[in-house]
């Protein structure tokens, strides 16, 4: 049996907080918490006023050798861990009233993954609506590990280096809409990115939506310019 509701810490502002397996993190809006998914699930839950949030991380335990079966014991260490999730973000965030969850799974390449992962899946959503939590539709995918990276006050975040990124004029494109278009506009806040990524996930979220259509319809322009730009030569070496 494994332990329920190991590492409750209250998450600072401005920290990288990693979530290990069968563990939770709760944050008060600036921390990020990220979670290697590995036949596992995640639970995301926020209030969308408060920009408070937890991640629970839960193993998914599979069998190889014989069909899937999740023991009474199982399913009780599950739920006790979404309770003990949901109580300190409540704590942490007592005048929360509109608190909303994703569920984020990964699974493993095994015969029986899909099984255990909604047999937990149902459990936890049950769970989390009779607490009086929306729950929104879960993703759900098989294949390479899934790298989690969740920040309860919506910002956006750059992977790679600025090498990567200069070199990729779309990716450039896509930032600048961000930037420009939605955030110096007004459009996009903390509070709405991260309620459009709760609702609708990443790819569907409006304001990734319009980044793409953005980088899509000008793309062509601006390889053009830069191929316009003249390289500076080589510095000379002094004799």
């Amino acid at each position: 049996m494994r332990e329920a509701g190991g590492g409750i810490q209250l998450g600072m502002a401005g920290a990288e907080i990693q979530v290990a397996p069968d563990r939770f993190e709760v944050t008060s809006g600036g921390a990020l918490l990220v979670a290697e998914l590995r036949s596992a699930i995640a639970v995301c839950m926020y209030d969308a006023d408060k920009e408070c949030g937890a991640l629970l991380h839960l193993r998914l335990m599979v069998r190889q050798s014989k069909p899937a079966d999740v023991t009474d014991t199982t399913l009780a260490t599950e739920l006790l861990m979404v309770h003990r999730c949901l109580e300190a973000l409540r704590e942490a965030a007592p005048r929360a009233r509109q608190l909303q969850a994703r569920i984020v799974a990964h699974l493993a390449d095994a015969p029986h993954a899909r099984g255990v992962s909604e047999t937990v899946i149902k459990l936890v959503h049950h769970y989390l609506v009779d607490a009086g939590v929306e729950v929104l539709p879960e993703d759900v995918a098989q294949g390479p590990v899934r790298a989690l990276r969740f920040r309860p006050s919506g910002r956006i975040y750059l992977s790679g280096s600025a090498t990567e990124f200069f070199a990729n004029p779309w990716l450039m494109l896509h930032e600048y809409c961000h930037v420009i278009r939605q955030w110096e506009a007004g459009t996009l806040t903390l509070a709405r990115y991260a309620g459009e990524w709760l609702r609708h996930g990443y790819w569907n979220n409006r304001f990734e939506v319009e980044a793409r259509a953005f980088a899509d319809s000008h793309v062509a322009d601006l390889h053009t310019l830069l191929a316009r730009t003249p390289t500076p030569p080589p510095a000379r070496l002094s004799q």
